[in-house]
């Protein structure tokens, strides 16, 4: 390729296998599935069986699964179900920044539920005054790659009458995933992380919980009339293959990039650089955060970028901000290392080589810029 990437997190290829069934669908599959003339059955089937193929690899049924256009829309439409949401300082700055957002911490919730069991007359606010919020807790963090108990919050926000949804964007296809075993009301995915374009995802909707859905977007009956607009067939299909490919080599995949995460470690150590480790023991494989001393992470990102070698810093959707990470900022990251932080997500494209090339030329242009 001539270049060395290392931001799967960001985003990722799209896998020549799904460009060519899209290019076919393009081409064969081009009718709208919403008529109901002879051509647009197939599509019509092609929607049906991708939504019960996806329903039953995360554990749910087919009626709970909604077609989005990523993650964004998946989040923003979790929000819309509820007048507040209370979430993690962890979460995408889609959900943070959210209008209705009120960033909380765990203590929160246990501090709800207790005051919730006390004595009646004691109680300022009732249940039912939770019953309008929504918890929203991601289940990996899409910059350290720490891995939430998000059943253990999901029950808690249930004790104090809340529904419960979770971000399992950076989730899919690195950790099991089972939304009625982790007790989940909703879920958002998308699909450009696990090699699908961009513009598709889904959404899960706990229909043992949620009776009524509140609508995004309005129009037309498509999505059982709760997500009008025309559907992008090519791109669901691939989504299909895509979430399929993911689940399926999981375990092999977070395999291959625990001996490349450890390759990186090794080799950074070898080479004398001052960095920390800010992606706790319980975190995916595929995401190593890391912090160099008094450094700036969007610098040193610059200049591997110059050698052809990508790797991320935070969320590239928020990079630009020259602000401290507030996932970092939460986790206490010491003052002289925040600024440092620089994130390395890994691939099965991802070569021993690639990792050894990328410690090689860290060191190098720390080593440059001391002298």
């Amino acid at each position: 390729m001539g270049y060395i990437y290392l931001d799967h997190a960001s985003t990722t290829y799209v896998q020549l296998e799904f460009i060519d069934k899209i290019t076919k669908d393009l081409k064969d599959q081009w009718a709208n599935p919403s008529n109901l003339y002879k051509i647009s059955e197939e599509p019509k089937k092609i929607i049906e069986e991708s939504r019960s193929t996806i329903a039953r690899l995360i554990g749910a049924k087919p009626e709970e699964i909604f077609f989005t256009s990523g993650a964004s829309e998946g989040n923003a439409w979790a929000c819309a179900q509820k007048e507040k949401v209370v979430c993690s300082p962890y979460e995408h700055h889609n959900l943070t920044t959210n209008e209705k957002a009120i960033v909380i911490d765990e203590n929160w919730l246990d501090n709800v539920i207790m005051c919730l069991s006390e004595d009646s007359d004691n109680i300022f606010i009732s249940k039912e005054h939770y019953s309008n919020y929504l918890c929203s807790w991601m289940m990996v963090n899409n910059e350290t790659g720490e891995i939430f108990d998000i059943k253990k919050i999901a029950q808690k926000s249930h004790k104090a009458g809340m529904l419960f949804h979770s971000d399992m964007t950076q989730a899919l296809g690195n950790v099991s995933i089972n939304v009625k075993d982790l007790d989940v009301d909703i879920a958002t995915f998308t699909g450009h992380k696990i090699h699908a374009p961009k513009g598709i995802g889904f959404i899960y909707f706990n229909s043992d919980r949620i009776s009524k859905i509140q609508r995004l977007i309005f129009g037309g009956g498509q999505e059982w009339s709760f997500r009008a607009g025309t559907e992008n067939v090519p791109y669901i299909e691939a989504l299909r293959m895509a979430v399929y490919n993911a689940i399926v080599n999981k375990n092999s995949k977070q395999n291959y990039c625990l001996s490349l995460k450890k390759l990186m470690l090794e080799e950074l150590n070898k080479l004398e650089v001052p960095y920390i480790i800010n992606s706790p023991g319980n975190s995916v494989n595929n995401i190593l955060n890391i912090s160099i001393k008094d450094f700036s992470g969007e610098a040193l990102m610059m200049e591997l970028s110059d050698r052809n070698i990508y790797v991320g810093v935070g969320s590239a959707c928020n990079s630009g901000l020259h602000e401290p990470s507030a996932v970092l900022t939460e986790m206490g990251v010491p003052e002289e290392y925040i600024n440092g932080a620089i994130r390395f997500s890994f691939d099965f494209s991802t070569k021993k080589e690639d990792i050894i090339s990328t410690a090689w030329n860290i060191a190098n242009i720390i080593k440059q810029h001391n002298l």
